[in-house]
């Protein structure tokens, strides 16, 4: 069962997710019929996140980010951005997208459950941030989201078989 392990908000300077855009349906279905954790697959055997990577002075944190916006209920599809944050003034390489975000006060969330449970994890995400926004006094603010993949929370399960993963929204 996904929980809420840490909760805290940070005032985030403007950034840039630079990376791969694909569209997806809201069970992360993409328009080739793939599946979004395909999209990953291809941003790590295709060389995307080296080639990130190796903008190290424009980077702003390490982690692998899945960025979310442009939402359309009605046909329940959104924008779906996997990559890295980067500084303004990045060089975004060819074939590449980039979605800047103005500066904001971020809820962040360290959500924690089964690393054998990703999809579940992600899923749920979501709801225990605005949960936890809402029980801190905060208002979420609609436009974006984005998952946060960092080395040492999600890629290091504990004893148990538990990741983290965090979960960035704008709230004021």
């Amino acid at each position: 069962m996904p929980e809420l392990v840490n909760f805290q908000t940070i005032n985030q300077p403007e950034i840039l997710v630079v990376g791969k855009l694909t569209r997806s349906d809201f069970q992360g279905r993409m328009p080739d019929g793939r599946h979004l954790s395909d999209l990953w697959g291809d941003c790590f055997n295709t060389g995307v996140f080296a080639t990130l990577e190796a903008l190290v002075p424009h980077i702003h944190n390490p982690a692998y980010v899945g960025y979310m916006d442009g939402c359309d209920f009605a046909a329940g599809v959104m924008n779906y951005l996997c990559g890295m944050m980067m500084k303004p003034g990045v060089p975004v390489p060819d074939g590449f997208a980039a979605q800047k975000i103005a500066p904001a006060k971020i809820a962040v969330a360290w959500v924690k459950g089964p690393q054998d449970k990703v999809p579940e994890l992600c899923a749920a995400a979501h709801g225990i941030t605005l949960d936890a926004i809402r029980q801190n006094g905060l208002k979420p603010i609609d436009g974006w989201v984005m998952e946060v993949y960092t080395n040492e929370r999600f890629n290091a399960p504990d004893a148990n078989g538990d990741i983290i993963v965090d979960y960035y929204l704008p709230c004021e």
